[in-house]
């Protein structure tokens, strides 16, 4: 590690150097327990990138063995979902064949290719935030094949939700068993809550990164100006840039350019040289600047490190093609642009000051004409949509279809707050009054696995509203409120909800729809378990015996029927022929039935859940095991790897109670609730498996429903 270059950088050089050799060493011995984190920390401006770049370079030493991947968050792009875990890893992965890539990812290719930009979002196809968090790690989990891994992440205080909620659960979940050292840098005062967990890992290292005190100011200033330099002249440096490193270097290097000597008689001068080098002072220099250079720095703060390239600045700017080069040589002179290619901000500091400085009319024109520039250089819809969120809403039907399919994007990548942003924007457009309804149907849909409460509110506004709807997607919105209700602990709602709504469809030309319904309706009504209510039970007889097709509604309802007739202690063995009905062909034990399946998003899965409840109560624990245990593959092929494979583990659990297998059913049971911490405290699925937990040390039985 470049030490010279380092002033009072001792301990966290150290720490570094610690880290890596740590880490090679385990690897080289084999040893189970290796990752690490190492956080640097300090104000803007101390030195946070110096150090990440310092660790980059001893782990990039042919003799080290890392493999080294960074990145870095940036303000504007903190609401376009994986920006940091691209940055991650693309280029890293550029390094293979498709061929090798599906081969390095295995089965969680369609979970994880679609988050780090590899192939389209398929659309119409959500996927579960955990899962796809599950399946990053995965992928890393595999490019330390090799040798070990040092991940960099710098301007974490910037990093986007996704990409921030990953780190937080790789670094807790599976840092430590593996061959990973990961580096952060950070402002601790614009931190956001989900980094502290990374700080309060314990294989973590925090390392504050402060200011320079005068004897590093003067080592510095003599190591770059000579050993003439005075100590009173220093001294002043020291007090006029608070011993920040970055406002140093900028005042050396106007120092040098101006030829002034480092003596008392350049003291007078000192406070304002180092102004100039902050962020207003450069943003009015820049404004005193012709309109080409101007325009093409507010370009580049709008596109921001991960879609700014000259190019692109250049045409969002409308920079004359010949005058390029001179814009960009001017913005290095007066070191607004680095010199590195391709070029960047000297510092993330001057992109925030230039940006915060332009009008809010300039804003928007710029992100609106981004959306123009960035399509024409075959981005997708969801890095536009940062910058069609920045818009004003001017009554544009195409930007409300523009924001929709940008939502439909980010919910295929599992980022389900990015779309709820695109379609929260796309509402104040505001859609035509034939499209409002819809936009509200999706924005409830995205909605439904991180925030059900919200759901159910823009649900109920679509329902409200008569025209815009297919019945088709009415009957889904239905079908999706009364999910959004059971699962919000409102059972009672869930039920109303769907029997209000089964009138709107008598005269229906699809006949399907009603038995649908009816079957929503009747799940929803059986996990209420009011015994003393026997109408109910009759109706669904009823209807039941009226049913003669082998459709999945029918099967549905006929699987309902035989977990009512099992909640009322009827016969046994008549409850488990209607429960043949959940099975294709009539093969207990074999595939789910089609629309049937633990991961069909009619109902959701809750029709499997009674099928296996029946046979868990009617004494054949071996099928509802296996019923279980193909609920957690399911789960864990579809990608939901949070509240869903959490439920299964806790099925099985239950299962393996009832056998008698109480070491076994303690150990899927734990796995239950540690994936439902994952989800927060208080849910339903965290309530349940502690309550089983409970019985498994208090010898009684009692399932939460």
């Amino acid at each position: 590690m470049e030490e010279r270059t380092l002033f009072e950088r001792e301990e966290a050089t150290a720490q570094a150097e610690r880290a890596l050799r740590e880490l090679r060493e385990g690897f080289e011995e084999g040893r189970t327990q290796l990752g690490s984190t190492l956080i640097f920390s300090g104000a803007a401006g101390t030195g946070k990138t110096a150090l990440i770049e310092a660790v980059r370079r001893s782990a990039l030493d042919p003799k080290g063995g890392f493999t080294v991947v960074s990145a870095r968050g940036g303000q504007l792009l903190r609401e376009s979902p994986y920006t940091v875990v691209r940055g991650l890893l693309q280029a890293e992965l550029a390094r293979y064949g498709s061929m090798e890539r599906q081969e390095l990812f295995g089965t969680w290719y369609d979970l994880a290719a679609p988050a780090l930009g590899l192939i389209p979002s398929p659309q119409g196809r959500p996927l579960d935030p955990l899962g796809v968090r599950t399946a990053l790690s995965w992928v890393v989990s595999q490019l330390v094949r090799t040798g070990p891994l040092v991940l960099t992440v710098d301007d974490l205080h910037w990093a986007d939700a996704e990409s921030m909620a990953w780190l937080a659960e790789f670094s807790q979940l599976h840092l430590a068993q593996l061959p990973i050292l990961l580096v952060l840098a950070y402002r601790p005062g614009e931190l956001p809550e989900g980094a502290r967990e990374l700080s309060a890992s314990p294989t973590a290292r925090t390392v504050k990164v402060d200011p320079l005190g005068q004897e590093a100011t003067l080592e510095l200033l003599r190591s770059e100006l000579g050993e003439e330099t005075e100590e009173g002249f220093a001294n002043e440096c020291w007090v006029v840039t608070s011993g920040n490193p970055y406002e140093l270097v900028y005042l050396v290097s106007r120092l040098k350019d101006q030829g002034l000597p480092p003596t008392e008689d350049t003291v007078p001068r000192l406070r304002g040289i180092a102004a100039s080098g902050r962020g207003d002072a450069i943003v009015r220099t820049l404004e005193q600047a012709d309109v080409d250079t101007r325009r093409f720095a507010q370009a580049a703060a709008v596109l921001d490190h991960e879609d700014f390239t000259v190019p692109l600045a250049a045409k969002l700017a409308a920079v004359r093609d010949g005058n390029v080069d001179a814009v960009v040589a001017s913005l290095r002179e007066s070191r607004i642009l680095d010199r590195k290619e391709p070029p960047g901000f000297v510092h993330p500091t001057i992109a925030t000051a230039i940006y915060q400085r332009m009008s809010p009319a300039t804003k928007t024109a710029m992100h609106g004409a981004a959306v123009q520039v960035l399509k024409d250089a075959g981005k997708p819809l969801s890095v536009m949509s940062r910058h069609l969120i920045e818009t004003y809403p001017e009554d544009d039907p195409q930007v409300v279809e523009m924001l929709r399919d940008a939502a439909d994007e980010h919910l295929a990548m599992g980022a389900p707050s990015a779309a709820v942003r695109c379609l929260e924007r796309a509402l104040e457009e505001p859609p035509l009054n034939e499209d409002y309804a819809t936009v509200r149907f999706e924005l409830g849909r995205a909605l439904l696995l991180t925030n059900p409460t919200a759901t159910v509110g823009h649900l109920r506004a679509a329902l409200d509203t008569r025209d815009g709807l297919s019945a088709d997607m009415r009957e889904e919105a239905v079908l999706r409120l009364g999910q959004a209700l059971a699962h919000s602990g409102r059972m009672e709602e869930a039920v109303e909800a769907t029997a209000g709504a089964m009138p709107q469809f008598r005269s229906d030309a699809d006949p399907g729809r009603t038995v649908r319904l009816q079957a929503a309706y009747y799940m929803w009504w059986s996990f209420l378990r009011d015994e003393e209510e026997g109408g109910n039970s009759r109706r669904l007889e009823e209807i039941a015996d009226g049913l003669t097709g082998q459709d999945a509604a029918t099967r549905a309802v006929q699987v309902v029927r035989a977990w009512d007739m099992t909640q009322r202690g009827l016969d046994s063995l008549q409850a488990l022929e209607l429960a043949v009905q959940g099975w294709q062909e009539n093969q207990v034990g074999g595939r789910l039935a089609h629309g049937l399946e633990w991961t069909n998003t009619t109902w959701g899965f809750e029709i499997p859940v009674l099928l296996g409840l029946v046979y868990a109560y009617n004494d054949r624990l071996d099928v509802a095991g296996r019923l279980f245990e193909e609920a957690h593959h399911a789960f864990e092929v579809a990608g939901w790897t949070g509240g869903h494979l959490g439920f299964a583990d806790f099925m099985t659990g239950f299962v393996l109670f009832r056998q008698g297998r109480l070491l076994a059913a303690e150990k899927q049971l734990r796995a239950a609730l540690k994936r439902s911490d994952r989800m927060g405290q208080g849910t339903p699925l965290q309530w349940d498996t502690v309550a089983v937990l409970d019985d498994r040390f208090q010898g009684s039985v009692v399932v939460g429903g």
